[in-house]
């Protein structure tokens, strides 16, 4: 069955429509079409920069849905380009706003841009119902499959998830044939755990059960707090945001990053690696353990874009003593 989709390249605006049968034939036509050629080609990416490496993932998106095709040593924006992106396309177009927009292009500090949507947000509308029917304005641009708030954050939540997957086999796939082989299983298990528990859609939908597998990080009305900087308990700066209570704080909170702890690209594959060739007889791999430290909240934190350290993350290590099990 084909499938409808938009694409475009990471600094084109104008997105060009096109029907494909699967991912590769994705691929081909769009650098065809883009004029991008093989050698040049890098990815392509949905527009929140989950990389689709995976054809049953592809064939799960929904009709429209925006590619992005990158090229070698094409990078997305950091994070304070995607800040500075973000609280302009929510700005509304008068005087203030370009005083606004002006001021944010003359700093780098990304506490500076936060005190400035704090300040433009208290003119905000805000409607905290739920359906598409009582608050249409949220639903702006979104698919009409989604008729609740709750629906869309859920999808939120599997993307990102399903994102450290495809990180996951991404980084196994760039390794040599036997630790690629070795991986195969682990990676499948990884795979069967998130879709038994949907990918975890829980973490943003405010009406989820509370006790879980993994209970929401909102409250009931939707709002969500900073858990802070990866070595500290708390968030010093005490953030906050419901992105249910109106679009542009729902656009804002796309700048909310999942933080590991100990760093799933730094540590947490790498040692998986190790863990897979370097096992010795009677010893399996304790894919439990490496399954909550790349997927849950045992070792990621929700922070805001000022509390995501990006750095390396000092001192924090996975336990050797649980990469293993007896059999």
């Amino acid at each position: 069955m084909k499938k409808a989709c938009k694409i475009r390249t990471l600094s084109g605006s104008t997105k060009k429509g096109i029907v494909v049968k699967d991912l590769r034939d994705l691929v081909k036509r769009g650098c065809q079409i883009l004029q991008i050629c093989d050698a040049d080609f890098k990815g392509v990416y949905e527009e929140d920069q989950t990389e689709v490496v995976d054809n049953e993932y592809f064939q799960q998106l929904p009709s429209n849905t925006v590619f992005v095709f990158l090229e070698e040593e094409e990078e997305f924006p950091g994070d304070f380009s995607l800040f500075l992106k973000t609280l302009e396309g929510v700005m509304q177009e008068d005087e203030s706003a370009k005083e606004i927009r002006s001021f944010l292009r003359s700093t780098a500090d990304l506490g500076d841009m936060y005190n400035v949507i704090a300040s433009v947000s208290a003119s905000w509308n805000t409607n905290n119902e739920e359906t598409r029917e009582k608050d249409p304005d949220w639903f702006q641009g979104l698919d009409q499959r989604f008729k609740t708030k709750s629906a869309v954050m859920r999808d939120r939540a599997k993307n990102r998830i399903r994102g450290y997957l495809d990180t996951a086999k991404t980084y196994f796939k760039n390794q040599d044939k036997t630790t690629a082989k070795l991986a195969t299983e682990i990676l499948k298990q990884f795979e069967d755990e998130l879709r038994y528990n949907e990918y975890f859609c829980s973490l943003f939908d405010r009406s989820a059960p509370t006790k879980g597998p993994q209970p929401p990080l909102c409250n009931k009305e939707g709002w969500f707090g900073c858990q802070g900087v990866y070595n500290e308990a708390t968030c010093q700066f005490f953030h906050t945001l419901n992105p249910y209570s109106s679009r542009q704080y729902f656009i804002i909170f796309s700048t909310w990053n999942l933080d590991h702890i100990i760093e799933k690209s730094r540590q947490v594959l790498p040692d998986l690696q190790t863990a897979l060739t370097s096992k010795k007889k009677g010893q399996v791999v304790n894919t439990d353990y490496f399954f909550r430290l790349l997927f849950t909240t045992q070792n990621f934190k929700l922070v805001h874009i000022v509390c995501h350290d990006k750095g390396v993350h000092t001192g924090k290590k996975t336990d050797k003593r649980q990469w293993y099990i007896r059999k």
